[in-house]
């Protein structure tokens, strides 16, 4: 029987998982800077960080307030209420 040249073959194997390994790099930064949650957190009004008068007060009021409205077009009560009735 002949022996079949073997030589170089590692590097071949080696291109090959650095292939890969890209791909699924690029796939995981492209998912990452499409990510909506990201999108929700930068339209949210910011609050201050600390509260010295009525003006502060006022956009902190207003920053919790949109907070909630997010949270509660977000919420699925229906669904809530179907695994609440499932756990009695």
């Amino acid at each position: 029987m002949k022996r079949l040249n073997q030589r170089g073959s590692h590097i071949l194997a080696i291109a090959i998982g650095i292939v890969v390994v890209g791909v699924i790099a690029f796939a995981g930064y492209k998912v990452m800077n499409n990510d909506p949650a990201a999108d929700k957190k930068d339209q949210a009004a910011t609050a201050p960080t600390s509260i010295e008068n009525k003006d502060d007060l006022q956009q902190a009021s207003d920053s919790l307030n949109d907070t909630n409205a997010t949270v509660n077009s977000d919420l699925n009560t229906d669904s809530l209420n179907d695994n609440l009735d499932d756990l009695l």
